[in-house]
């Protein structure tokens, strides 16, 4: 039926098409009949059932502005109308139509009479939608000053309408076109002074309130527009679109009115605002005006959140009170015993996602977007076509005026709301730091106060889609804020005269945490709850807990804690991620979080399972906030939202089950961390009675349980888990056995998702337990030892049930590729010590697929398996294992060869390693390892080590790292044979050009590089022809490079060679004394405070340089060097003062002692043969005493001490 219709509608369009062809323009009656009647036929089609070809509705277009005089205004009013009947279609129109049509629409205006003015309006922003860059030869004429543009023109027109439909226009002019381009930034700047400006504008005492919402309504659309095509273009008049928008956002709320401020500065505290180009004199006249309002944001934001009724205690209320309340304009205030009212046209689905509220602000302004309840003078568009609003759905009553109203007062707020997250989300943190106060109180609200906040739209907005904006602005101020927010600190209450930034920082946060705990309670929209939890996470993400006094986080899930057991899906994963937030906040562990997740039973606010010693840590959170008892939510929540009545164990007895046939398993439950049986309750699947009592301890309906979980949340309490491992292993060290089972079962589900997140915590745990095994490891991250320690048989049991379970089944045959190449990254966190006590086939096992892997096709699996042998290749049994290195050198070189960048930068890294393992084997004397070790494989290695060095950065820096370990493998013997010494001095000139340049990981691991070649005594160090070139690259990073580390590598590499003969001639050993001499007083020099760590142990470094090199030094050399000494004694003392007061020198086992004694016994041989009368000798006897450990000098002066430039 429907292509029937269509067909026919086609065919109806393709007869006007050619009967539009065939006239001729004349002045006959006849003419301007048959142009009538085929108007008529053209917007009698059902546009919305039928395809029109682009070919057709472009000729058609341009036909019409040939054939329609511009005096005949019903011929025109019926031809506009086409064309917004047009820009419903998906039909593309060519440049040619669009500048044709738009010109002749422009022509319309100029002569139309006043009841044509909103057609002719609709037909261009109907036309100017998403072509804004088409028409850049209009925009001079529509928006000029001197003499004024048509739509300036227009703006000042008293009816309303069109000014509603100007704006309109200028909206979609700024919009960026299907290419992402949009108009020249100055056109752009030009519409948004223009939009604040009928902004700021006040209302005229005789305009209808409905008119002026929706002048306001397209002003702010037109806004959220360009600050969407621009995304910098706000920096210029911050201040005034913050304004604007903070007075918008709370418009049409009770109580709150006023005129808009002129701008909004930054508070005093942190002044970042970026200085703007100066105004035309015309503007700065138009802003210099006497009686302008300002707002200047302090430190006290806040105010206005509660009524004064409230707050004397009235908590309850009859619920026929209630429903007449709900359907007033104005929202009332809420606490946690209260019921929020929601107007009925204002609901919203759970369906609803916060990314299409952002993303509906531009598309919105589509030009089929126009109500057809609008009164105009001619009205002659088809009852179809006519696109209804919201506004539609009321009646002409009184009531349906006042509920139009609201909802478009609701749109308003709404809309400022987007363009607030625009700008926050578009401009650096730092800049939006300084507005802070204006949205964000640092106190609870008083009585009476008329400051108001972001947090009145949250708590007292009646549209539930205006609350989620509001939380969503707050996200985007919250994200990406640690390092300023970092600044607060309350722990010591210190009685001053002013009070601190870091206690004015800590209250707001405070106030945050308070304000968002009390809307959640009072929330009863599903998708706001859900973007509160989710602004929850964020903000527990950037707050540095360690400086706050303890209670906060344990408050966020006493909180949250009923809405685990939503009917909501997307809320259940919501609190599962706030959860993992909470577990990874402010640098884990925190003694709180501690508390709160080894506790038996989930915390409660009355009592039953509150964490020991947190009740009073709790309390601290302001006293506004104890309201939020989830005793007094949960009776409001369990008729709003579904949650189960909460049934309280008395005297701290637990549900027994009273089935027979529990096992050991579920005996051992009780015994598990809340957070452990919430999250297996989530994961596994049980049909147990311990599944039932999991449940009834934890308040869960069944429908939320384990038995018939949606995916989203299983994969987020999988997500819980990971963190649990990353930052609090001690929760899980009882339950190793828990956890195991857990993991098993996720890498044997069906699902994909669920066997990747599995393998992410089996990876996190693997690293867990790697680290616990061996502290010295860097894979613990912030994981601390625990007590009792970890035995290394509970880690081989745990890889055993996988090895043995289904973990070589994904190796083999995996559902996706993905899964292989995590599974590889998990059997890399074995570990040396529970390898070799895996059973003979489990290790050939995990080998031979690594090895078989790591010729995959696809590169993550490649990077995976190379990266995992690399990890393999220094474990004890098998680095002494010359097969497996011969196997694992080969596959490494394949994958060098890779076109893949990360494959090429995961086989660096194991050849880095793999070269590490020849030096340890060589360091062990292992003999039959060197001999049975191919040369012809050495040479390969040589080979792809040279060619990484020239490749990309994260390539090179683990290229030269292998370099410089392969020079101090290779032997006497070996660099005797064939190409050996070319490679060397190729290798040399390698490692010398990563030193010069490149960046600077490269060049600090090249440095490094160097010091290992220079361990090998066969080189010819002093006379080979890369000698000079090689010390004046390490001189020049000692003296001149910025970063700290590669000028202690470069001094280290010095401190390597083991003969005087390796410096070269005199010149070369006297340069470089001077270098490391100079390096010392150019050490207090810093650029970057980032490198002010590193600054004592690079004096240290060049202090134990300098030792090594005088244990070198010759009479000679005493002469050339001693005008050295004379300039820089002051500094030479000092820092060798602080050196040896550093250091202690034990009988000989101490590094820094033996080099600072041999200095010193080698400076005494050279008094004994000196003559007594000899001139240097009082040189010899100067330096000799810098390094004494005897007669230490006191007091030595500090003129030259270190500073910070």
């Amino acid at each position: 039926m429907e292509t029937a219709i269509s067909r026919e509608e086609q065919q109806r369009f393709s007869c006007c098409l050619i009967k539009l062809q065939s006239l001729v323009p004349t002045t006959d009656e006849s003419f301007k009949s048959d142009v009538n009647s085929t108007l008529d036929t053209l917007n009698s089609i059902n546009y919305s059932h039928c395809s029109i070809p682009d070919k057709d509705v472009n000729e058609t277009l341009c036909r019409l502005c040939v054939l329609v005089p511009l005096g005949q205004d019903l011929l025109v009013a019926k031809a506009c109308q086409l064309v917004v009947f047009v820009a419903h279609l998906k039909n593309t129109l060519t440049p040619h139509t669009i500048e044709t049509v738009v010109e002749y629409v422009i022509e319309v205006i100029r002569r139309s009479p006043e009841w044509m003015k909103h057609d002719v309006l609709r037909a261009l922003g109907a036309l100017l939608y998403e072509n804004g860059p088409t028409c850049l030869k209009f925009i001079d004429e529509l928006l000029f000053d001197q003499p004024k543009g048509l739509l300036i023109t227009l703006l000042e027109s008293p009816d309303t309408e069109v000014k509603r439909l100007v704006l309109h226009c200028i909206g979609n002019l700024c919009m960026q076109d299907s290419d992402n381009k949009a108009i020249d930034e100055s056109y752009l700047r030009k519409c948004l002074n223009i939009l604040l400006q009928v902004l700021k504008t006040q209302k005229e005492p005789k305009t209808d309130e409905l008119e002026y919402c929706r002048i306001l309504y397209g002003a702010l659309r037109g806004i959220q527009v360009i600050l969407t095509s621009n995304k910098k273009i706000q920096l210029e008049r911050l201040g005034d679109i913050l304004a604007t928008a903070k007075v918008y956002m709370l418009f049409g709320l009770p109580g709150i009115s006023g005129p808009v401020p002129s701008t909004l500065y930054p508070s005093p505290y942190f002044q970042s605002e970026p200085t703007p180009p100066s105004p035309s004199s015309s503007q700065q006249k138009k802003e210099e005006v006497k009686d302008e309002v300002c707002l200047r944001p302090g430190g006290r934001g806040g105010g206005g959140l509660r009524s004064s009724a409230l707050q004397s205690g009235k908590k309850t209320k009859k619920k026929s009170r209630a429903k007449q309340e709900s359907t007033t304009a104005s929202r009332v205030d809420v606490s946690p015993g209260t019921s929020r009212p929601s107007a009925s046209n204002d609901h919203m689905s759970s369906k609803d996602e916060p990314d299409q509220l952002v993303t509906n602000g531009a598309s919105s302004l589509h030009p089929g977007f126009i109500s057809s309840s609008i009164n105009s003078a001619v009205s002659l568009m088809p009852l179809w076509s006519r696109v209804s609003s919201s506004e539609s759905e009321y009646s002409d009553t009184e009531g349906g005026q006042s509920s139009r109203l609201r909802s478009m007062m609701s749109k308003v707020r709404q809309t400022s709301l987007l363009c607030l997250h625009s700008v926050m989300k578009n401009t650096e943190k730092r800049i939006v730091f300084g507005y802070w106060s204006a949205f964000i109180p640092d106190s609870p609200p008083r009585p009476g106060s008329s400051s108001h906040t972001l947090f009145t739209s949250i708590l007292k907005d009646s549209s539930p889609k205006a609350r989620v904006a509001g939380v969503v602005v707050l996200s985007a101020m919250l994200e990406g804020s640690r390092n300023f927010l970092a600044a607060a600190d309350d722990r010591e209450i210190r009685h001053a005269a002013f009070t601190p930034f870091s206690r004015i920082l800590a209250m707001s946060i405070k106030e945050i945490h308070r304000s968002l705990l009390l809307a959640l309670v009072a929330e009863t929209s599903s998708m706001t709850i859900t973007q509160i939890i989710k602004c929850l996470s964020i903000l527990v993400q950037n707050v540095p807990y360690k400086k706050l006094k303890e209670g906060l986080l344990t408050r966020i899930v006493r909180t949250i804690r009923p809405f685990f057991s939503n009917k909501d899906n997307n809320i259940r994963t919501a609190c599962l991620t706030c959860l993992g937030s909470i577990i990874a906040a402010a640098n884990p562990p925190l003694p709180e979080v501690s508390l709160l997740l080894q506790a038996k039973e989930m915390p409660t606010s009355t009592g039953s399972g509150t964490i020991p010693n947190m009740a009073a840590a709790a309390a601290v959170i302001a006293p506004e906030c104890d309201n939020i008892a989830v005793s007094n939510s949960d009776a409001s929540h369990t008729e709003s939202s579904g949650f189960v009545q909460e049934s309280h164990l008395n005297g701290g007895q637990r549900l027994t089950v009273q089935d027979s046939t529990v096992s050991s398993q579920s005996e051992t439950s009780d015994r598990l961390p809340w957070v452990i049986r919430f999250c297996r309750g989530i994961i596994i699947p049980s049909t147990n009675s311990d599944c039932t009592g999991l449940i009834n301890r934890l308040q869960l309906t069944p429908t939320s349980a384990a038995v018939g979980e949606v995916l989203p949340v299983k994969l987020e309490a999988l997500q819980v888990l990971v963190q649990l491992a990353k930052n609090y292993f001690a929760v899980v060290r009882p339950v190793l056995q828990s956890i195991s089972h857990i993991i098993v079962s996720c890498i044997d589900d069906p699902d994909p998702s669920m066997q990747l997140h599995g393998l992410k915590v089996l990876e996190e745990f693997g690293k867990a337990l790697l680290y616990q095994l061996n502290p010295d490891s860097s894979v613990g991250g912030r994981l601390q030892a625990i007590h009792p320690p970890i035995n290394v048989d509970e880690v081989v049991t745990l890889w055993l049930s996988l090895l043995n379970g289904p973990l070589p089944v994904i190796l083999q045959h995996p559902r996706t590729l993905v899964l292989q190449a995590f599974a590889c990254d998990c059997l890399s966190t074995i570990g040396p010590c529970a390898f070799e006590l895996l059973p003979l086939d489990k290790r050939i096992l995990c080998v031979t697929l690594l090895l078989g892997l790591s010729n995959d096709e696809d590169h993550r699996v490649k990077a995976s398996a190379i990266r995992a042998l690399g990890v393999y290749i220094l474990y004890p049994c098998l680095r002494e294992d010359v097969m497996f290195v011969a196997d694992s050198a080969n596959a490494v070189l394949s994958a060098l060869e890779d076109s893949f960048i990360n494959v090429r930068m995961k086989a660096a890294w194991s050849l880095g390693n793999l070269s590490d393992a020849l030096i340890i084997n060589k360091q062990n004397d292992d003999s039959v390892f060197i001999e049975e070790f191919s040369d012809l494989l050495l040479q390969r290695l040589f080979e792809a080590a040279i060619k990484g060095s020239t490749d990309h950065d994260k390539v090179k820096s683990n290229s030269v790292r292998g370099l410089g370990n392969l020079i101090r493998f290779i032997n006497r013997q070996t660099l005797a044979k064939g190409n050996f010494p070319s490679l060397v001095d190729r290798t040399m000139y390698a490692l010398i050009k990563n030193i010069r340049s490149g960046a600077m990981k490269v060049r600090w691991n090249a440095c490094y590089a160097i010091s290992n070649a220079f361990k090998n005594s066969h080189l010819d160090i002093g006379s080979a022809s890369w000698t000079n070139d090689l010390y004046k690259a390490i001189s020049n990073i000692i003296l001149d490079c910025k970063n700290f580390k590669v000028r202690i590598n470069g001094a280290l590499a010095l401190c390597s060679p083991m003969t005087r003969h390796c410096y070269g001639n005199q010149k070369q050993f006297t340069d470089l004394v001077t270098c490391v001499v100079e390096g010392l007083e150019k050490s207090g020099k810093v650029e970057a405070a980032s490198e002010l760590k590193y600054r004592e142990t690079l004096t240290h470094q060049l202090c134990q340089t300098l030792c090594h090199l005088c244990s070198f030094l010759q009479i000679d050399d005493i002469r050339v060097l001693e005008q050295v000494w004379k300039a820089n004694e002051v500094s030479l003392e000092t820092f060798m003062c602080k050196y040896k007061k550093s250091i202690q020198i034990p009988e000989g086992n101490d590094i820094k002692g033996a080099y600072i004694q041999r200095a010193q016994n080698h400076l005494d041989g050279l008094l004994e043969s000196c003559p007594a009368d000899a001139s240097h000798r009082s040189s010899i006897q100067w330096l000799n005493k810098q390094f004494s450990t005897e007669d230490e000098p006191a007091n030595y002066p500090l003129e030259n001490e270190l500073a910070c430039n």
